[in-house]
């Protein structure tokens, strides 16, 4: 059997012999909803009940790294900055910060890949600390007494608004 498995803006084709095959669940078909119905829901919901001071206050967004560009950031990304800033909230008051977990900082250069121009141009993005001390804030253990810590960037934010898809991780359990 062929099969095609998306992998970024590409794909990764092989051949599966039709006894490893098992067999092959699919999902029940649905009409595509277009970008412009999806961010046009996302802004619309993203305003329902905000803080009364959302104006004054910082926000971060966290976003997925290159290995999650099926979340297309380069289109959802923009306007969650775009409505931010049409609500009132200043441009130096909204960052974006790139989750990376164990992932290696991502280039200046990818950045509109995964937030999309606007934001490139509008705002500040950075790469979460990932080990770099200097910019983690301890806050504390978990039950677990595992230590626990944000990047600063997201430690001083007021609100934190997570753009993404929370999936299983081969590794992490979660990503």
């Amino acid at each position: 059997m062929n099969i095609q498995l998306e992998k970024g803006h590409s794909h990764v084709a092989m051949n599966v012999p039709d006894h490893k095959i098992a067999d092959v669940l699919l999902g029940k078909k649905v009409t595509a909803v277009g970008l412009e119905v999806l961010t046009k829901n996302m802004r619309e919901s993203l305003k329902v009940d905000l803080p009364h001071d959302i104006t004054t206050k910082k926000i971060a967004v966290l976003i997925p790294d290159d290995t999650r560009l099926w979340a297309r950031g380069d289109v959802f990304v923009s306007e969650i900055v775009k409505t931010l800033l049409s609500i009132g909230v200043p441009p130096e008051n909204i960052c974006v910060i790139i989750a990376l977990g164990t992932h290696a900082d991502m280039e200046q250069t990818k950045f509109p890949i995964l937030a999309g121009d606007f934001a490139v141009e509008t705002i500040q993005i950075f790469n979460s600390a990932n080990k770099n001390q200097k910019r983690l804030v301890s806050f504390g253990k978990t039950t677990r007494q595992t230590d626990l810590y944000f990047t600063k960037e997201a430690a001083s934010a007021d609100h934190i608004i997570i753009f993404g898809g929370v999936l299983h991780h081969m590794l992490a359990g979660y990503g």
